[in-house]
């Protein structure tokens, strides 16, 4: 299955993103736009599980949605820094947890 890109637009580039718009040609032979939000920064996310087996969520206000979500603890990695130091540190921030065995999945 192919998906070629026959072209691509920079239609917005922020301090924390950038926003393309790219015209592709599906397997079909049809053409098809996709927007693609890019982030300029790696990011880690944990999905935490407590002594009693409990998934750990924290409550953020998304503006897009305009109401608080529940999600699995994340963020953007520090310059230099390993994922899994980061989630550690994102756990911590987030929830008051700190996390004992990790497994990457």
């Amino acid at each position: 299955m192919s998906y070629e890109v026959l072209e691509s637009k920079l239609t917005y580039e922020g301090k924390i993103v950038k926003v393309t718009v790219d015209k592709l040609q599906m397997p079909d032979g049809k053409a098809a736009y996709r927007e693609t939000v890019i982030r300029g920064k790696n990011a880690a996310a944990a999905l935490a599980v407590d002594a009693e087996g409990k998934i750990i969520f924290v409550r953020q206000y998304r503006h897009a949605f305009k109401e608080m979500l529940l999600e699995i603890p994340a963020g953007v990695l520090e310059e230099g820094e390993e994922p899994s130091e980061g989630i550690k540190r994102e756990l911590a921030e987030e929830t008051g947890n700190l996390a004992g065995n990790m497994e990457f999945i």
